[in-house]
């Protein structure tokens, strides 16, 4: 029998044609694989640009950057320091942290390898974190193997290890690094949840603020504070289509045990750098390395108030924004 409707033609068109099959059944691959080679043939310039207008609705001052998202796009640009690669990489960035304050920091490695076939699952304890170390926020928390589905665990391993995280914000320092998987210990808190993140931002080698995020898997919010813990009045956070913060402003939080070591050792970290994002776990009496960041939220968030991109982008020593040749 002759299909006779159009609904009709296309189940005749599944049945008969594998290709067919095919097309249907991988829809979304076939959509990213156009926006990729859309976007690996699209400069750096004219893709940060592009970000950039959207959220700022100007151009920035490339030539001498005054703000701190400025600088941050500047960055992404121009600056080719080797170290940054290098300290970007969650794998290797291990080594540099234990050559400058030591491997006490570290949270305890379970497993690194180039292929998720090489992974033993059964050999991992019932909780951990996996990731990639070629990307930005790419992490699996696993609080109990034996309820997870680690046959979709390894299919998103398998896609984000086939994956530039470059090629989505041009941030040049992800744009080298060999791609490994990296099995980590889970932190947890008294209260068996993911433990807040203190970030330092570093400028000059000193800790100039230091965010904390909180219930960042549920209704995920940010405050600032100085160095001495005082609440600093202003957000740093992405906007929506609407120019709205997506991160509200958090609860004040209470002042970390070991807020004056933190402080030192993100300095001690930062020390090679004009600008940095130190991060750190404290859980169980205990601080934790988590990692460095070398342009904030991709330089596409805004301050609120936003003279506070300017306040900060003056911190930013100037011959470190001299335009590269």
């Amino acid at each position: 029998m002759k299909p006779h409707t159009d609904l009709e033609k296309v189940k005749h068109c599944i049945r008969r044609s594998k290709v067919c099959r095919l097309l249907l059944h991988f829809p979304l691959e076939l959509y990213y694989l156009l926006l990729r080679l859309r976007i690996r043939f699209t400069s750096d310039k004219t893709h940060v640009l592009k970000h950039y207008r959207k959220v700022f609705h100007k151009d920035p001052n490339l030539n001498n950057p005054v703000t701190m998202n400025e600088y941050l796009t500047w960055r992404k640009l121009f600056d080719r320091d080797p170290l940054l690669p290098r300290c970007s990489d969650k794998y290797r960035v291990r080594e540099y942290v234990t050559e400058k304050i030591g491997d006490q920091y570290l949270v305890p490695l379970l497993a690194a390898t180039d292929s998720i076939d090489k992974i033993d699952f059964d050999k991992l304890p019932d909780r951990f974190v996996i990731k990639v170390n070629h990307g930005s926020g790419q992490n699996i928390i696993v609080k109990n193997k034996l309820h997870e589905d680690l046959e979709a665990i390894k299919v998103q391993l398998h896609y984000w290890m086939k994956r530039s995280h470059y090629y989505n914000n041009r941030e040049w320092q992800y744009k080298e690094i060999e791609p490994m998987i990296v099995v980590e210990k889970l932190l947890l808190d008294e209260n068996a949840n993911v433990p807040k993140d203190y970030k330092f931002h570093v400028f000059a080698g000193k800790v100039e603020m230091v965010q904390v995020d909180t219930d960042r898997f549920e209704t995920h919010k940010r405050i600032f504070y100085s160095p001495d813990w005082e609440e600093l009045p202003f957000n740093w956070v992405p906007v929506d289509e609407h120019d709205r913060p997506k991160y509200p402003k958090a609860d004040p939080q209470p002042k970390p045990d070991a807020l004056e070591t933190m402080v030192q050792l993100a300095e001690k970290l930062a020390e090679d750098f004009p600008y940095v994002r130190v991060d750190f776990y404290y859980t169980g009496g205990k601080i934790y390395f988590g990692e460095l960041t070398f342009t904030h939220e991709n330089g596409l968030a805004k301050f609120f108030p936003d003279h506070y991109d300017i306040f900060y982008g003056q911190k930013i020593p100037q011959q470190k924004k001299v335009k590269s040749t």
